[in-house]
Order: structure tokens, then sequence, then C-alpha cells
């Protein structure tokens, strides 16, 4: 990830800027959906904006 990206909507990926993410699917060309496990090992996914990585 280049930024950070927070967002309120529980079906959206929230992560820190440096984040390595793992791309799933291309949504449109502005949005992918992906995952990554977390720091305590829990995995995390959800849509993002492909701008932000």
């Amino acid at each position: 990830a280049v930024y950070d990206y927070s967002s309120p909507h529980e079906d959206d990926l929230s992560f820190r800027q440096g984040q390595i993410i793992t791309v799933t699917e291309q949504e449109d060309e502005d949005w992918y959906s992906g995952e990554y496990t977390d720091g305590a090992g829990a995995k995390q996914e959800g849509l993002f904006p492909r701008n932000f990585v």
C-alpha cells in the first residue's frame, strides 16, 4: 500500500501504508478485492481503491 486507507463500510479493506495486500479480484477499473493477514494473525479481506496501492 502506498497510502493508509480507512473506510466505515464493513465490506471494505482498511490498511496502513506499507501493507502487503494480495489482490484476489479486480472489481472494476477503480476497485480491487484483496486480503492480507494482520499482525494478530487474522485474515482481513474486502474492497479497496486501486489508487491507494
